[in-house]
């Protein structure tokens, strides 16, 4: 549904890596030089078959499921739409930036 509301082309191949924590936290370091586990990166290929990678930490999504009170599933799901919206080019850096994404990640989540 995502690829179909924001026109990307249905050729076009994302691949979706589950991982650990400890995973996670050596390519959060390697990447963006932050030495923490988090709970989803994104890596935009910008190929023409292959837009990017989402790595999404599992043991994360099982803690943040209990925090947030929903499943497990939807957490994951939660992680997989936002890291489709940072390859899709959009971030957080900023508070205005972050309601921006939020409002486009929202009718997926509903």
């Amino acid at each position: 549904m995502i690829f179909k509301r924001e026109n990307v082309p249905l050729t076009r191949k994302v691949h979706v890596i589950f991982c650990s924590n400890r995973a996670i936290r050596r390519l959060n370091a390697a990447f963006r030089h932050k030495d923490r586990a988090t709970d989803v990166l994104s890596f935009n290929y910008d190929e023409p078959d292959l837009l990017g990678e989402i790595y999404i930490s599992l043991q994360k999504a099982k803690a943040q499921a209990g925090e947030y009170r929903v499943t497990f599933e939807s957490e994951v799901l939660r992680l997989f739409v936002h890291g489709m919206f940072h390859l899709l080019g959009f971030d957080h850096e900023s508070e205005r930036d972050a309601k921006k994404m939020r409002r486009k990640e929202s009718p997926y989540l509903a």
